[in-house]
């Protein structure tokens, strides 16, 4: 998702639908884009499933600040930006064994934007072992590394799912 996109996308904030994920070889389905946005950022979580029990998972993010700033985050050693996927738990949020792979981070004259693209198992996603709801509440959470301030950490809107479905 492009800086543009994913700042049009962060005006409407979606809430998320429930999608069963199954294997379908004819064609993908696709996952719904959920964006969470404030004063600060825009984020936005989308995917799709291609089948074969796989889902591919898409992330972007816009944080505003200026191009200086955002010049100094990105000569710092290493990524600026890292991220993984979350389950979302009622009393507990799940750390899932789901890193994204960055694919790209720039710095524009608004801010510092990334993206993230991976393909996962869909048991990976799979967070919720309750016998009565099944149901995966995932959300990926990016982090800004910035050695000046400190990680600043970002979530999407929340996927509800049937991860396990397979």
């Amino acid at each position: 998702m492009t800086r543009r996109a994913l700042t049009a996308a962060g005006a409407v904030l979606a809430t998320g639908a429930t999608l069963a994920v199954t294997d379908s070889p004819a064609s993908a389905w696709s996952l719904p884009t959920v964006c969470t946005s404030g004063t600060n950022h825009a984020i936005c979580l989308s995917g799709y499933t291609p089948g074969n029990h796989m889902i591919q998972i898409h992330v972007g993010i816009d944080v505003y600040m200026s191009k200086q700033d955002a010049d100094a985050i990105l000569a710092q050693p290493g990524n600026a930006f890292s991220a993984r996927m979350w389950g979302a738990d009622p009393s507990f949020d799940d750390w899932l064994d789901a890193p994204l792979t960055l694919t790209w981070e720039a710095s524009w004259d608004g801010g510092i934007s990334a993206e993230f693209d991976t393909l996962v198992p869909a048991w990976k996603l799979d967070e919720d072992d309750s016998w009565f709801d099944n149901k995966d509440d995932l959300f990926a959470r990016v982090t800004l590394h910035d050695f000046r301030v400190g990680d600043r950490n970002f979530n999407t809107g929340q996927w509800h799912i049937y991860a396990d479905a397979q």
